[in-house]
């Protein structure tokens, strides 16, 4: 990577990247709006936070962006050699990965970037050559930051975000002034499906284990984990076949169980129905540690992530929560959109005659 380009088309390329699943899109930027313009690709793949997911998930992650770099010079080669034009002179990236906050984002942003040019050179070959990617085009951000950019309230404000993780931050001119967690499983993330699942898991042993109430849960949860229940014939201690499941799952994959929550819940569940209220209280309250309270109880505030967007029951008591606080609620698009109008803004801030 690295080196001077030609003028030509610019490629805009914006990820969400969660702890068990990322979205990719690949655009060109409208020379006219200075927004993404055309679609070229989109790509899916697994998740990449470097405090949760499995080893390699960033390795997989870069492999598919690189792919979709390639694809995409390609595909806009083939239109340029039809209309007598220039190959793409740019690409600029924004990854909005969880996990990417601040103590982490330097080490995480080196990676990616070199393991991009490292990528792109070894596919080096027209029309993908060295020069598609420089270094200072290739931005990480933590998924809050895009998630934000997605709900286009104009730079001020509030998002509260639960989906593997969970965090609240406070938003002036585009900028984070204030967070509160985000800070991974073993430390924070109260509220998200990680969290959830845990407690999910939790209200299950304590079922079988005979320390905690009875919970239709764990009979669930011996079925994701293909288990049999408890008491048939040959299936031993289903509470030690229960920790050697469990025992390799990466954190990021007990998310997997809070799904599983809402139908207990629905169906009358006590403990089901407390963990997902308890989810509620926990986004609350974390949201409330951001909060200006000074400069007014109203605002605006995004709310996104797969935990506010498919648990009616969490959503409908983080919204009460907000509207007894004078919030008024935003649903943001999807965050991917959010870091492609990133890169448009970072393409925008670097654009010249030359590089």
């Amino acid at each position: 990577m690295g080196g001077g380009t030609s003028r030509g088309s610019t490629l805009l390329l914006g990820a969400d990247v969660g702890g068990t699943h990322a979205r990719l899109r690949l655009h060109l930027l409208d020379p006219r709006s200075g927004e993404a313009g055309e679609e070229l690709l989109r790509r899916e793949g697994p998740g990449a936070n470097p405090g949760s997911a499995a080893p390699g998930a960033l390795e997989a992650l870069l492999d598919l962006v690189a792919a979709a770099l390639v694809e995409g010079a390609a595909l806009l080669a083939g239109v340029s050699r039809a209309e007598g034009a220039g190959p793409a002179a740019r690409a600029v990236v924004v990854l909005g990965i969880a996990g990417a906050g601040p103590a982490r984002h330097g080490r995480v942003e080196r990676a990616v970037r070199e393991g991009l040019g490292q990528r792109l050179t070894a596919r080096s070959s027209p029309p993908c050559d060295q020069d598609l990617l420089d270094p200072a085009d290739v931005h990480v951000v933590d998924d809050m930051v895009t998630a934000f950019a997605a709900g286009g309230t104009g730079g001020d404000g509030l998002l509260l975000l639960a989906g593997t993780g969970a965090a609240a931050v406070r938003f002036a001119g585009h900028r984070p002034v204030e967070r509160s967690d985000g800070m991974g499983w073993l430390l924070g993330d109260a509220g998200s499906a990680v969290w959830i699942g845990r407690e999910v898991l939790r209200a299950a042993a304590a079922d079988l284990d005979r320390r905690g109430p009875s919970t239709s849960l764990s009979a669930a949860v011996l079925g994701e984990l293909g288990l049999p229940a408890p008491g048939e014939p040959g299936t031993g201690d289903v509470r030690q076949a229960m920790i050697a499941a469990v025992d390799p799952l990466a954190p990021a994959a007990w998310g997997r169980f809070a799904p599983l929550t809402s139908e207990a819940a629905a169906a009358g569940d006590v403990v089901a129905a407390r963990i997902l209220d308890g989810a509620a209280e926990a986004l609350l309250g974390t949201l409330d540690a951001v909060r200006d309270t000074g400069a007014g109880v109203g605002g605006t505030v995004v709310m996104t992530g797969s935990v506010l967007e498919r648990s009616g029951t969490v959503r409908a008591g983080v919204r009460a929560g907000l509207e007894m606080r004078g919030l008024r609620t935003v649903r943001g698009a999807e965050p991917v959109h959010g870091a492609l109008r990133l890169a448009a803004e970072h393409a925008a801030r670097s654009a010249g005659p030359a590089r």
